[in-house]
């Protein structure tokens, strides 16, 4: 998958996924140490979202990357070689503070998103889209299915039929997995490969549990399931 990073690199990306309860179990990191977490940071005003995962994967509003850390730098993969991002841990909890030098002298200000309320997610979460022609006598279907573990990883599964005077064909097995985040009625979702998105909470039921979640303009919900 190739994407454009924000920090004005090209990249395309495959990594090792690291769930976010291994994340959100951990520590968050002292002063000078891996700026693992995920971050809500401000770029020439402008809101933008970056996890750094451990493994080597960091997302960066939504475009995946390989990292290392040497030092007090944030060394972002480019091709074949290493781009140097100076970076500065500062403060505890939630008055942690994280700013990252960029190429061209800007500063990318981060602060801690929050803590995460993975577990009013979990189950399975489905959309669903089919048509029919009486004309043809064809009919097609196609569902995709999201498993959330409550815990911060989540599976998918698409499922696909079509139906004609030719016969019944089936298709299914496409499957991605990642982990997600809860704050608010934002769901932040980061694949294997570190790309990321971000789901918005349709319905949720009087306990806390999320029913229904919307995702680019799709909405995914648990009575779809049947």
């Amino acid at each position: 998958m190739t994407r454009v990073f924000t920090f004005s690199i090209v990249l395309s990306v495959t990594g090792a996924l690291a769930s976010w309860q291994t994340v959100a179990d951990a520590k968050r990191p002292r002063a000078g140490g891996a700026p693992i977490g995920l971050w809500q940071c401000s770029l020439q005003r402008k809101i933008v979202h970056l996890a750094v995962l451990p493994g080597g994967v960091l997302s960066f509003d939504g475009a995946g990357a390989k990292y290392k850390i040497s030092g007090s730098r944030l060394q972002v993969a480019d091709g074949g070689s290493w781009v140097n991002y100076p970076f500065q841990l500062s403060g505890r909890g939630a008055k942690q503070r994280l700013t990252i030098k960029m190429p061209g002298g800007q500063q990318l200000g981060c602060k801690p998103l929050g803590n995460g309320k993975e577990n009013q997610l979990k189950g399975m979460l489905c959309s669903y889209s089919g048509s029919s022609s009486s004309y043809s006598g064809t009919s097609s279907s196609s569902s995709n299915r999201v498993f959330f573990d409550g815990k911060g990883q989540f599976s998918t599964r698409h499922e696909g039929s079509f139906s004609g005077p030719s016969g019944q064909f089936y298709s299914g097995g496409s499957k991605e997995h990642g982990f997600y985040r809860v704050v608010g009625n934002r769901i932040f979702l980061v694949f294997a490969d570190g790309s990321g998105a971000i789901a918005k909470v349709h319905m949720r039921q009087n306990n806390g549990r999320i029913t229904e979640a919307n995702y680019q303009g799709t909405l995914f919900a648990a009575g779809l399931c049947q």
